[in-house]
Formats: structure tokens, C-alpha cells, sequence
């Protein structure tokens, strides 16, 4: 090997530690997690695979690596970087019983809403069906202060599911968000439902509802100045159910 050549894998090799939260000491072979969702109601499908470096410098669409292994291994795997440990601390082990109560093998799961928060910036994250690079970010939701005709509306975007504190959404071909709602935003949720109406008189108390959450969510406001404060009644919009209820 040149001189030259060493430099270049020196470069090659510094890049993946910088980019993939830990450092690889397998050139040859590394961790990739392949992601599919069907749609934003349903959980996505995250497996991970392991490839190896061809003859021609080119990755293989490899092969499904076992949960088992990636958790029983007693050696640390060379083709694992820092965040791949961190995304499998969200695989479960669960015993199957047998008939008679007694404990039989034990089946190992990726808890994917875990998995998909762990793996927001990996850089080894790819389409199942076509092997493209997909990028997870994570998300924020915002509270939105909106003047619809004599009406002011308010409305946290986008909800959580009921039932779920992650929630991933498709924000490209290429791009997935990933939102994680805390107890408090889950809170602010369910007391705004669908949104919120109220006379524009209501404007200032509308203001400092939102002063009180910025510190709790980002705030987008498009109402006027501050005019001073007024008891004007706020209206709960229901219209989906389903909604964190």
C-alpha cells in the first residue's frame, strides 16, 4: 500500500467515527438498518443488516443480522459504531409459556419507537425496497397562532397519536421526522384537541396562553400586537376522537 493510500483510508476511517457516533475498526464490513413505514398510522419496520465491502470497493445489500446476536455477543462487534449499541438497547427479550406456565425460549424484539429516536442522524440508515439513504431528524412540535377571519385558532402541530409518545412522519422521499412528546406536551395536547377558537377580541389572552407554552414548545404566532387583556372564552374543537382522548 502507498503512502497515499494509507493517508486516504486514515481519512476514510476518521469520517466514519465523526459521522456515525463511534468509530469502525472493520473496513470491510459494517451495521446498516434498513426502514419502512407503510403509513403515518402505523409503527415502522426497522431490521438491521450486515454488509461486507466487495472486490470492487461496493457494499452488498447483505444479510439480516439476529437480535440475539447483537445482544448476546460477549465482544463488542468490530462493524458496530456507538450508536449502533445505543439503537440496540431498544431490543426486548420476551419468554414464550409453555401450557403449563413454565417459561419456554426467549424471543428478542426491536421496540421500533425507541429504535427510530435512537437512530435520528445515523448515518446507515436506508430504504428496505430500493437501498436509497434515508435521513432521520428528529421533530418539533409547534404550537400555531392563526387569525382565520373574526376568529383566532390555535392548534399544536402535528398531535400525538393517542396511545404513543413517539410519532414518525414522512417529510420527503428521503426524510422521516421523528417526534417525541414528554407528559407535559402530551397534557397541552389533549387540552387543545382539534384546535382552539375564540373571538379576535381574544387576542392578548391568546398571546399570553402562547407565552406561557414557549418555554414548553416552539410557538409560531401570526396574530397582531399585544393589545391588553380581556376574559374572552376559549372553544375546544372535536372532530377526531381518536386523538388523545
Amino acid at each position: 500500500m502507498s503512502e497515499q493510500e494509507a493517508v486516504l483510508k486514515t481519512l476514510i476511517k476518521a469520517w466514519h467515527g465523526a459521522d456515525s457516533g463511534g468509530s469502525y475498526t472493520d473496513d470491510d464490513q459494517r451495521l446498516v438498518w434498513w426502514f419502512h413505514q407503510d403509513d403515518e398510522d402505523s409503527l415502522p419496520r426497522i431490521e438491521p443488516r450486515l454488509q461486507k465491502r466487495s472486490k470492487t470497493g461496493k457494499w452488498t445489500k447483505g444479510r439480516r443480522v439476529a437480535l440475539k446476536r447483537l445482544v448476546e455477543e460477549d465482544e463488542p462487534q468490530p462493524w458496530m459504531s456507538e450508536q449502533d449499541r445505543q439503537v440496540c438497547t431498544a431490543i426486548e427479550r420476551e419468554y414464550e409459556y409453555s401450557g403449563w406456565g413454565y417459561a419456554g425460549r426467549v424471543v428478542y424484539q426491536l421496540n421500533t419507537e425507541q429504535a427510530a429516536v435512537k437512530l435520528i442522524g445515523h448515518p446507515l440508515v436506508f430504504r428496505y425496497d430500493t437501498n436509497a439513504p434515508l435521513e432521520l431528524v428528529r421533530g418539533e412540535p409547534v404550537l400555531r397562532i392563526e387569525r382565520q377571519g373574526e376568529q383566532i385558532r390555535i392548534v399544536l402541530d402535528p398531535l400525538p397519536k393517542a396511545e404513543q409518545d413517539t410519532l414518525i412522519l414522512r417529510q420527503g422521499p428521503d426524510r422521516y421526522a421523528v417526534y417525541v412528546y414528554n407528559e407535559q406536551q402530551r397534557q397541552v395536547a389533549k387540552v387543545i384537541g382539534q384546535g382552539l377558537e375564540a373571538p379576535a377580541q381574544a387576542e392578548a389572552l391568546a398571546r399570553k396562553a402562547a407565552d406561557s407554552l414557549a418555554g414548553l414548545v416552539t410557538v409560531q404566532s401570526g396574530i397582531a400586537a399585544y393589545r391588553g387583556l380581556r376574559r374572552w372564552s376559549l372553544r375546544r374543537v372535536y372532530n377526531d376522537a381518536s386523538l388523545v382522548y
